[in-house]
């Protein structure tokens, strides 16, 4: 990697975080161009020698939660395997670190999922569109097909219903009304993978 290029590195990150700086402490309304170029300690002008905009800066900083949560959950994964977790108990540990991930970071998720901002640039989508997350939940659903826990016909319907019920989850505990507490929240989360992870042991138990 060439000196101009590790720069350009270190520039971008500065912007990324000083975005990043002012989601968490005053949130993603008061994001400016100038604001972040403040807390950068840059003018604003040496931002677009970055960044053709804030809409630019403000997409390559949802890919960076990204990043972080993906570490997160990997990192969650790899600890519980060399713990000797079974793979339900598995599936359990990663849902709960990617909503804690969230829990930590409330601006991250109400900028991620509710700020409307333009159209993504070409680098990010192809970034955002590869299916790091719905990897690792595969990989892991796989697991508890071998397990005999899924069936594997099952195991796509029952990947989408578990990404769909913890962001429903997660969208009940930040609506402005809080219809859901931190407590029930996770209490739901383990009902919920119980219910899907153990639906087959529950029918070849019925027959």
């Amino acid at each position: 990697m060439s000196n101009k290029e590790i720069q350009r590195q270190r520039m971008t990150r500065y912007f990324i975080d000083a975005a990043k700086t002012i989601i968490r402490t005053e949130g993603a309304a008061d994001v400016t161009v100038r604001k972040v170029a403040e807390v950068a300690g840059y003018s604003y002008t040496t931002m677009y020698n970055y960044f053709a905009d804030l809409n630019e800066l403000l997409w390559y900083v949802i890919a960076d939660y990204v990043d972080e949560m993906v570490t997160v959950m990997r990192n969650t994964a790899e600890e519980q395997k060399k713990a000797g977790l079974d793979d339900v108990a598995l599936c359990k540990a990663t849902l709960t670190a990617y909503v804690n991930f969230y829990l930590d970071n409330p601006g991250a998720y109400r900028f991620g999922f509710f700020e409307q901002i333009g159209e993504p640039p070409q680098a990010v989508l192809e970034k955002l569109q590869t299916p790091v997350m719905a990897n690792l939940q595969a990989d892991q659903l796989l697991a508890c097909v071998e397990k005999g826990l899924l069936v594997q016909e099952d195991l796509a319907v029952i990947s989408d219903l578990m990404t769909g019920f913890v962001h429903g989850l997660l969208l009940f505990y930040f609506s402005e009304r809080r219809q859901l507490g931190e407590k029930q929240l996770f209490a739901k989360l383990e009902q919920g993978v119980d219910y899907l992870l153990k639906r087959k042991e529950g029918k070849d138990g019925d027959d």
